[in-house]
């Protein structure tokens, strides 16, 4: 049968009280040493060679840059526009259902999918899969051309 205590709640046969303090049993926790500094680094050493370190890993990341030889367009588009960015109609399909969607780009690059207003399922709105299906699109793995069965096509 259970105990009632000060407090109003009961407690099962044989459960400790509460009344009498634990003893401490800290040093059971931790091994022995583990709050004590060791000797042969002081603190004041120990911060020195912290702050050489991040000093170090700072100047590691300023390092120069490659010089790259940037070259433009082969065949130059006129619809690219350096800084201005060029919007796609398109569809993305989740679960065999097309969701219409607007791409924006720049110089050739998708980097937005929201979602396109004159599209009767979707009104302008996206799931956050198609938010995601950008991430598709820079998949080193993803087919570079068209297939159909085992030959390229158009």
């Amino acid at each position: 049968m259970r105990e009632v205590q000060k407090n109003g709640r009961t407690r099962p046969p044989g459960a400790p009280d509460g009344s009498a303090s634990r003893p401490n049993h800290s040093s059971d926790e931790f091994l022995p040493g583990a709050s004590e500094w060791p000797n042969d680094l002081s603190r004041r050493e120990f911060v020195r060679l912290s702050a050489a370190t991040l000093a170090l890993a700072g100047l590691g990341a300023c390092t120069k840059q490659p010089i790259e030889k940037i070259v433009p367009y082969v065949r130059e588009t006129p619809e690219i526009v350096p800084g201005k960015p060029l919007y796609f109609s398109s569809a993305a399909t989740f679960n065999g259902y097309a969701q219409g969607i607007i791409v924006k780009s720049r110089e050739g690059r998708p980097i937005k999918i929201e979602g396109n207003p004159d599209h009767s399922a979707s009104l302008g709105a996206t799931t956050i899969w198609a938010q995601a299906d950008l991430l598709d699109l820079y998949d080193p793995d993803r087919a570079q051309a068209v297939m159909h069965g085992e030959n390229i096509s158009t």
